[in-house]
Formats: C-alpha cells, structure tokens, sequence
C-alpha cells in the first residue's frame, strides 16, 4: 500500500490542479489506501508487465466520491511514467480494478481527523460514539474545502 499511497501523491505533486489534494493524502496516510491483490496466487499474469489487473478493494469507510477520486488518480500515474518522452524507471505501473471484495479493515484503517464528507454516510452512522469521537472528524480545517474529484481537464 505504500507504493499506491506513494503514486497517487507523486500525481498530486506533478499536476498544480491537484496541489489541493495533497493535505488529504497525506491525512489518509498509507493505512487509508486500499489494498489489492497483486500478490495473490490466484491472479494469472500473462507477462511480466501490469497490462494484467490488479483487484482493488473496496474500502467500506471510504465515501464513493473519495474512492472515485483515489481510484482517478491511478491511470494518472500510469500516464506520468509512460508519456511520450519520458522515460520511466524501476517496475511498470499497476492497472487496478475495482471488483466487489470489501476490504479488511484491519489493513486499511479509517483515517482520522478527514472532513465528514469523505466518510461514507451509512458506516459512520453505524460507529458506536466513542469510535466516532476518535475519529476525530472535520476537526481539520483546513481539509474541509476539499474538492472530491478530478478537475474536467485531467479526466479521460
């Protein structure tokens, strides 16, 4: 999860129009990335490169349109290292796809102090007071104003 945290604030930090996005990662941290399964047994790899899918999780914390945003960024990525001209190091970048597994979320906690807005609306009213309370939402301002999407000019 730390390279998918890593990509998605590197596609942040390369394009100004998603400068913004950049507090709200870093609050998410690693722990609230979701895992996939590249590294299952079970998913056959054709080559060697990622042209195969990797099976991203779905984070039942997460409200859709954080997801979407998240999930938007990955091609980002793939296209930093891929565009004309540039040539890219290290390991070819994941394709992910969601599928309908739903994450463990042992593995990717809720994180804490996120504006209301990214919390999903029927698993934040489903915690018990005292999980809500260390939750610590919206007690960050200065995410609050925070866009959950991608600007029309970097969509495909």
């Amino acid at each position: 999860m730390l390279q998918l945290y890593t990509s998605r604030l590197e596609v942040c930090q390369f394009f100004s129009a998603l400068n913004g996005v950049i507090p709200l990662l870093e609050q998410m941290d690693v722990d609230g990335m979701s895992p996939d399964h590249s590294d299952s047994e079970n998913i056959t790899r054709e080559r060697l490169t990622s042209q195969h899918p990797y099976k991203r999780d779905h984070v039942p914390w997460r409200h859709q349109d954080l997801d979407s945003l998240l999930h938007d960024l990955d091609p980002l990525s793939v296209y930093i290292h891929n565009r004309p001209g540039h040539k890219s190091k290290g390991n070819w970048k994941r394709y992910r796809k969601s599928w309908d597994n739903v994450a463990d979320t042992t593995l990717c906690h809720p994180a804490r102090g996120l504006p209301e807005h990214c919390f999903d609306e029927g698993w934040i009213a489903e915690l018990p007071g005292h999980e809500l309370e260390e939750l610590e939402v919206g007690q960050h301002e200065d995410l609050d104003p925070i866009r959950l999407g991608l600007p029309p000019h970097l969509r495909a």
